[in-house]
């Protein structure tokens, strides 16, 4: 009879002992799995920036001439870059400059407020920055860069693992 007891102490023991192994993996594996999303959105979107940057820098020249076809190799510089769909750089007037696509007929749509600052916008399994091409403090332009946002990708890839 006492070694029954025993067994049972020793057998609650252990459950405690494995339900507090298992929820402390679960907690370290949501955390883990809330980093690599966050680290994730945050090296992409800082990426996306510094291409758009560049991109904006180097087509001031272009702009200031009005060559089009300078600001298209310029876009094409992108093709490097998989993840990247489309891009367009866009008069401080709302008009179509130059355009770049990685396949299909990408046209970047004209933002509602031309006014505004740097920014991005994810949309599901895309993401959109623009960067606003100034000199002198004066706006001359915008470019846009849409790209490939695999964050659900990335999610299913780490629940599988």
């Amino acid at each position: 009879m006492m070694q029954l007891v025993r067994r049972s102490i020793s057998n609650k023991l252990m459950l405690v002992i494995m339900a507090t192994s298992f929820f402390a993996l679960i907690t370290y594996g949501g955390a883990m799995l809330a980093y690599d999303l966050r680290s994730y959105h945050n090296t992409v979107v800082k990426d996306l920036q510094t291409q758009a940057n560049i991109i904006a820098g180097i087509s001031i020249a272009a702009q200031d001439f009005n060559d089009p076809e300078t600001a298209r190799e310029n876009l094409q510089l992108l093709r490097t870059r998989p993840m990247i769909l489309g891009a367009s750089i866009f008069t401080a007037k709302g008009v179509r400059f130059a355009d770049y696509a990685t396949g299909g007929d990408y046209r970047a749509p004209w933002p509602a407020h031309p006014e505004f600052t740097d920014n991005y916008l994810v949309r599901g399994e895309q993401i959109v920055v623009w960067k606003r091409i100034v000199r002198n403090g004066e706006l001359l332009g915008v470019v846009y860069i849409h790209a490939h946002y695999e964050a659900n990708q990335r999610l299913s890839n780490y629940l599988i693992i």
